[in-house]
């Protein structure tokens, strides 16, 4: 193991944030200050821990790992180090990469993504042959950068595979949601321009332009000009790019 961080006197929560937002989705030894030991995969979006579920499916760390939730396992956090992995479970690692990521490209819509061109290439892929091209996933994910770049996106929250959001969780006491994903399906099916807004735990807003074949959504927080900004996959599915 590596320590990253040692201090006879307990590790504030943001200097744990720090550390773990400069290495997220690795696995770490949490040592407490009553001498308990935790071992946990995390993730830090720079303001909050997350400990990411083994073998999730799902990208979006909705429960943070707080102070207190930390101190419940034995008091303050007073050494964190992280488990560094054998070459054998970096191939594993990069192999569960690949696979996790086909996932989501396959979720895509055929009439969404179709000027990214590796999106074509993950529907045809046998697990064989995503291990035998490992090594090609630092381009993929270049070219992604690049593309999403291209369109207005700076900041891109991808790392260990991918945060999705359903936007069936997008609830509103005012909207029918539903009816509004059913008319997001026609208007992508039909080549038909569509725009959406709504009231929830955020104020949201999708739209589907046919020219670029393009759709986004915001989750912004109300009456503020930021929040939390996604590309459509389909019609039920967005992909994180950036929190503004």
């Amino acid at each position: 193991m590596k320590t990253l961080s040692l201090f006879e006197t307990p590790l504030k929560y943001e200097d744990l944030v720090k550390i773990v937002a400069k290495d997220s989705f690795k696995n770490y030894l949490l040592t407490f200050q009553d001498g308990t030991q935790k071992k946990f995969r995390l993730y830090s979006d720079g303001k909050w821990l997350y400990k990411v579920p083994k073998r999730s499916r799902r990208y979006h760390y909705t429960h943070p790992l707080t102070e207190r939730i930390l101190n419940d396992y034995g008091g303050p956090v007073i050494k964190i180090e992280v488990i560094q992995n054998s070459c054998c479970s970096s191939v594993q690692h990069t192999t569960d990469l690949l696979k996790r990521g086909r996932q989501v490209w396959l979720k895509a819509h055929p009439k969404l993504w179709t000027n990214f061109e590796p999106v074509k290439k993950w529907h045809t892929l046998t697990d064989e042959q995503i291990l035998s091209i490992a090594v090609l996933y630092p381009k993929v994910s270049q070219d992604l950068y690049k593309y999403l770049d291209n369109e207005g996106y700076k900041t891109v929250g991808i790392a260990y595979g991918f945060r999705l959001l359903y936007l069936s969780s997008c609830t509103s006491e005012h909207e029918d949601v539903k009816q509004i994903l059913k008319e997001l399906k026609e208007a992508i099916e039909n080549d038909q321009p569509y725009e959406a807004r709504w009231i929830g735990n955020y104020s949201y807003s999708l739209s589907y332009d046919p020219e670029r074949k393009w759709g986004s959504f915001a989750a912004e927080r109300k009456g503020l000009a930021h929040g939390h900004y996604y590309v459509l996959l389909n019609e039920r599915t967005a992909l994180f790019v950036e929190d503004d």
